[in-house]
């Protein structure tokens, strides 16, 4: 043998001596066996695995680690392997010294001598019972979740109903307090003019309490309608260039009652200061600002209990209309303050709902406006809103629209009104006498068909909700006689079809009640507009 050679077997020595190792100290079960199956080779990891020692494996059959249900599996791959077929790796099940059963991962490899005889069979065999025991408390612990999830998503599902009852049962209160302020001063003016006749020889005092009357009506007006915000509308109202100092005095005014004569029964003065600058114009709907400034007045009021100094300012700066509120109240502790504009958050207990400033904080953020706050606990608040201010030319642009629609000019109609309520028909009908127009007017549905059947009409304005026959049948009824006659129907949800786009068939326009003569006069002149258009 030369050099060459005996380098080269030395290197395949090395090589045969690293196996054995690798195969000696294999975590994994290692053995031969031949095609009688008789065990022929056993490392430390077969004994490790099945607890039987190399002596005794190698005086053992392979059906000794066979369990009986895979008997058959055994010999068909067995037979498959002489055949010369190739088998891949696969799962099957041994058993151990001590009777128990393991999952094992078996792989197979078909042993040939020098010639190309088969001779027998390797096999690599890797414990996985742990690994299935895992996969099996996995999949239960899957199935446990899924249950738990179910079950979680229907708690939920329940809590966030009862949560939404009671938000609609505060939000609910928080507008049953609203409205209570707007009425305030209805009744309180009203009752003055009622139990002191005398008041209305003074016409100017008298036209001011009427006014602050129809103002907060209209504000009653549109709490109400406001009641479908409770649905998730984001309606911004009616969007309009208004004054702001305007409306903070007439918030002052609504406000009156509480500030001035109740605390003032009590023997606890509210002095209220006003800096109000040069006219403060912004876009918005002016009962919604109203009635952001009525609560905030009402807070700082609440804020003072033994009396103090409320300040209202406004001011323009940086392209902002800037309205401050000012008390020398209580104040807020830092908690407070981080939390006040949370929906149902207070600190008044029973008698809060937690709406007030939250709401106040929804109003401002539909006008695109912010809402700071500045508090100090024992030195007073100041609630800081601002505005977009308007500009010179948009207000220009405005009035143009404005003179536009005052020049249209109110032709004399003849007009049927039907509508089941005496006190609703006959107030729409003096409206429209009022505007010169000619009335007829009918106490059902069935009658307005009639009516319109006999009668020649340049309008009909019919209402909804009638008991035999409703609005909707009217109209169609109108139509199909002649399709020149429009239609205005009535109705007291009239906001939420609008919202919705709700138009019956045969209806020209849907009015909300409760509706002004000025509503009146807008629909008609769109109407006879766009007809003779």
């Amino acid at each position: 043998m030369n050099t060459h050679e005996q380098t080269k077997h030395e290197r395949a020595a090395e090589n045969m001596r690293r196996m054995a190792t690798v195969v000696r100290d294999s975590n994994d079960a290692i053995l031969v066996q031949d095609f009688e199956g008789r065990i022929t080779a056993w490392n430390h990891g077969a004994e490790l695995m099945y607890g039987y020692s190399e002596e005794e494996a190698l005086q053992m059959n392979i059906g000794c680690l066979t369990p009986p249900d895979k008997e058959a599996e055994q010999q068909e791959f067995t037979s498959r392997l002489l055949a010369g077929e190739a088998i891949s790796s696969f799962e099957t099940q041994r058993l151990t010294q001590d009777g128990r059963i393991l999952d094992v991962w078996l792989t197979v490899t078909k042993l040939v001598d020098d010639a190309g005889k088969p001779i027998g069979i390797a096999s690599t065999e890797r414990d996985i019972t742990g690994r299935k025991l895992g996969e099996v408390a996995l999949r239960k612990t899957n199935r446990e979740l899924q249950v738990a999830l179910h079950k979680l998503q229907k708690n939920q599902a329940q809590m966030v109903r009862e949560e939404r009852l009671s938000a609609l049962g505060q939000m609910a209160s928080g507008i049953v307090h609203d409205f209570n302020n707007v009425l305030m001063p209805i009744v309180g003016y009203s009752e003055m003019l009622l139990s002191n006749p005398s008041i209305l020889s003074k016409s100017e005092e008298a036209l001011s309490m009427i006014m602050d009357i129809n103002t907060a009506a209209e504000d009653a007006r549109r709490i109400v309608q406001r009641l479908k915000l409770i649905q998730g509308s984001d309606d911004k109202g009616e969007c309009v260039s208004l004054d702001v100092n305007e409306i903070a005095r007439s918030a002052v005014e609504l406000a009156r009652p509480r500030w001035d004569k109740e605390m003032g029964a009590k023997g606890n003065r509210i002095h209220i200061v006003t800096l109000l600058g040069a006219d403060k114009q912004t876009l918005g709907d002016a009962s919604q600002l109203r009635e952001a400034l009525i609560n905030l007045i009402l807070n700082a009021v609440d804020a003072m209990p033994n009396g103090g100094t409320l300040t209202l300012s406004s001011r323009v700066e940086n392209s902002n209309v800037i309205v401050e509120i000012l008390d020398e109240g209580i104040g807020m502790t830092d908690e407070t303050k981080d939390r006040c504009l949370e929906p149902f958050f207070t600190t008044k207990g029973i008698k809060g709902t937690g709406l007030g400033l939250s709401m106040v904080h929804g109003i401002v953020t539909r006008h695109n406006g912010t809402m700071e706050i500045d508090s100090t606990l024992g030195k007073g608040t100041t609630i800081r809103i601002v505005l977009p201010h308007v500009s010179a030319e948009h207000l220009a642009k405005e009035s143009k629209v404005e003179e536009i629609g005052k020049g249209f000019t109110i032709v004399p109609l003849r007009i049927l009104v039907a509508d089941d309520e005496e006190q609703s028909r006959m107030l729409i009908a003096k409206l429209l006498i009022r505007d010169g127009h000619t009335i007829t007017m009918a106490r059902t549905g069935r009658e307005a068909i009639d009516q319109a059947s006999a009668g020649t009409f340049d309008l009909v304005i019919t209402d909804r909700a009638m008991p035999d026959v409703n609005g909707d049948v009217v109209a169609l009824s109108v139509k199909a006689r002649t399709r020149e006659i429009p239609v205005i129907l009535l109705t007291g949800f009239g906001d939420i079809m609008k919202e919705q786009g709700e138009c019956p068939p045969g209806v020209d326009r849907v009015l909300s009640k409760p509706l002004t003569q000025q509503d009146l006069r807008q629909a008609i002149a769109g109407i006879m507009v766009g007809k003779d258009s």
